[in-house]
């Protein structure tokens, strides 16, 4: 089941779903203290991503994410943003307080 924080447009995918080279969206600050540092992979900014994220993954910023997406879409093919399970587990955790 999705999260109510979760966009509509978003779909929910299990982590051993994801496939390689996939954009992760990563965030530049962080408060968790298990969160882990990475280099976005398109202009190498500091970036924190949390423990589960694959490595097969492109850590990416939100700023290049963004961009991306927006090249996608203007060469016609549009991505659909997706989160994981643990994703939206940790968001619903965090709604409920824990």
């Amino acid at each position: 089941m999705k999260p109510p924080d979760i966009p509509k447009d978003f779909c929910v995918v299990p982590t051993a779903e994801v496939e390689e080279g996939t954009l992760w969206v990563c965030a530049d600050a962080t408060n968790r203290r298990d969160s882990i540092e990475a280099s976005c992979a398109s202009c190498g900014s500091k970036v924190f991503h949390r423990p589960y994220a694959p490595e097969k993954t492109r850590k990416v910023c939100i700023a290049c994410a963004l961009t991306l997406m927006e090249e996608a879409e203007a060469a016609g093919s549009p991505f659909t943003p997706a989160v994981t399970t643990e994703t939206a587990a940790e968001l619903e955790a965090q709604k409920k307080g824990n």
